[in-house]
């Protein structure tokens, strides 16, 4: 049996009252959106599922990239406690979302106090082209691209209204790219992520 399992994770630290908070998060704070480098090890069962079923090669070459469906698939997750070293030694920042299993749907709300939700404009950010190339080989609804995928977001921050320039500058000074996907605003007894066409 030639196959294995490659496993890694990554574990950090950080002090108790540098711990961000659900409680922050307030009505027309700004979500802030940084790019993903891939799938970011997310939906990777779909994926092979969706290339097997329409046998579809891992070295099979795209229009798009020079890379093959299987070095795509091999493209690193992008760690980004750099860019939060940096911003949070700037601003304060009121919430912050890892964007993995469960996507912009799921991972979103988790640091949303309750009744309040994120609206987000779908339109705010450039999708890689390896993400459209999925949902259409695999026939995908937008809401599963969204609950599965990150869809090119790999982490969304929140700060508040009057924080916001500064942080556009922080990262813009970092050459940092980023997306402004949208506000937080109320929501009666629930969070949940609401999408703009």
């Amino acid at each position: 049996n030639k196959k294995f399992d490659l496993a890694g994770f990554a574990l950090g630290a950080v002090e108790r009252k540098k711990i961000i908070t659900q409680d922050k998060v307030k009505k027309n704070d700004i979500i802030f959106g940084l790019p993903s480098s891939g799938f970011h090890s997310n939906g990777y069962s779909l994926i092979r599922k969706i290339l097997k079923d329409n046998n579809i090669s891992y070295s099979t070459k795209f229009d798009f990239t020079t890379n093959n469906i299987g070095e795509e698939l091999l493209t690193p997750t992008i760690i980004y406690s750099k860019i939060f070293q940096e911003l949070t030694n700037k601003i304060n920042i009121n919430g912050i979302a890892n964007i993995t299993g469960g996507g912009l749907i799921e991972n979103i709300p988790r640091v949303l106090p309750e009744g309040k939700s994120a609206l987000i404009d779908l339109k705010s950010w450039i999708k890689p082209e390896i993400f459209s190339w999925i949902k259409k080989i695999g026939d995908i609804s937008r809401e599963e691209m969204l609950r599965t995928f990150n869809c090119g977001i790999g982490m969304v921050f929140i700060v508040s209204e009057e924080n916001s320039q500064e942080a556009i500058n922080c990262l813009t000074n970092m050459n940092e790219s980023f997306f402004i996907l949208g506000k937080i605003i109320d929501e009666k007894n629930t969070s949940s992520v609401y999408f703009n066409n």
